[in-house]
This record gives C-alpha cells, sequence and structure tokens, in this order.
C-alpha cells in the first residue's frame, strides 16, 4: 500500500513539476518576446527623435543660408563693388554684422560664412564666424588668395558649390585651419 502511495505521490509531483517547468518556459518565452518587441520599438521611438531633432536643426540652418542667399543676392553690387573702396567697407561691415548675429542665435551652427568669388575680384573677401568653445561666435581672418585654386582639397567647402552653381551638402571634413 505504502508503494502505490509513493507512485502516486511521486506521479502528482513529476507532473506539477513538468505543467511548472513548462508554464515557466512558455512565461519565460512570452515575456522575451515582449521585451525585445518593446525594447525594438523603444530604439526605433528614439532614433526616430533623433532624427527629427537633426532634421530640425538641419532645416533651420537650411533657413539662415538662404536668407543669407536671398540679402546678398537683393543687396550686392559688382560694379559698385569693384569700383568703390567706401561701398566695399560698407558692404562687408553689414556682412558681417548679419552672420555675427545668426551666429549668436543659433546653437547649432559651427561656423558660418560668405566668401565673394576672388576670380570676379581679383581679391579675397570673405566674412567669416566660427563658434569657440563656449557658443561665441568669433571673427576669423579671411583665406589667403593662393588658396582658392580648385583643386585644393581643403577648399572642397568652396568650389564643391561654385563647381555645381547651387547649395549642397558636402561631407564631413577636418577643416585645415583649426582641425576641427
Amino acid at each position: 500500500m505504502n508503494k502505490i502511495i509513493t507512485k502516486i505521490l511521486l506521479s502528482i509531483i513529476l507532473c506539477s513539476i513538468i505543467i511548472a517547468i513548462s508554464i515557466g518556459y512558455l512565461s519565460v518565452m512570452h515575456a522575451s518576446k515582449i521585451l525585445r518587441q518593446e525594447a525594438h520599438d523603444k530604439l526605433r521611438h528614439i532614433s526616430s527623435n533623433y532624427a527629427n531633432e537633426f532634421s530640425s536643426k538641419l532645416k533651420h540652418i537650411e533657413g539662415s543660408v538662404e536668407t543669407l542667399e536671398s540679402v546678398v543676392a537683393t543687396s550686392f553690387d559688382l560694379n559698385q563693388f569693384s569700383t568703390n573702396h567706401s561701398y566695399r567697407a560698407d558692404y562687408m561691415k553689414r556682412i558681417d554684422d548679419m552672420l555675427k548675429k545668426i551666429g549668436d542665435k543659433s546653437v547649432s551652427i559651427q561656423g558660418i560664412y560668405i566668401a565673394i568669388n576672388p576670380e570676379i575680384t581679383g581679391q579675397v573677401f570673405e566674412s567669416w564666424f566660427i563658434s569657440d568653445e563656449k557658443g561665441n561666435f568669433i571673427y576669423q581672418e579671411p583665406e589667403d588668395i593662393s588658396m582658392f585654386y580648385p583643386s585644393n582639397e581643403d577648399m572642397v567647402w568652396y568650389y564643391e558649390p561654385v563647381k555645381k552653381k547651387l547649395g549642397v551638402w558636402i561631407f564631413p571634413y577636418v577643416d585645415a585651419t583649426f582641425n576641427v
């Protein structure tokens, strides 16, 4: 009689253990699937937020560039610039002030410039500001005219848009002047 009770008891315990292990395994697998999906959704949401933030910064920068283009296109007089030194000085001062304001108002711009094609003027006329580590925009001295030739890899930022005759996004590069 003792042997039958032991066999029944062992059978019940064994069935209980098998059921518990099966339920535990299925629960872990289901929870793992849910957690994996949750992690995937969260990562996708985070990356989407970063992409939207980055896109917003780029749109802001593009808007600033379009504003600059519009101001220069409507205010630049090549004949006056070529012949009138007073006009040239006043114009470059206005451009300097405008670039500084735009730079100071934007946290996402690291540098901002306008360069007048030296092939047209015979000299370098450039207004260039770069952000320091505190976010202040500092005036930079213009490039030397000897830097302006199309095969100069340090001048891709200038010659790529000139060659295509429109504003373009170029690959990130190391600025030769600041090593940034």
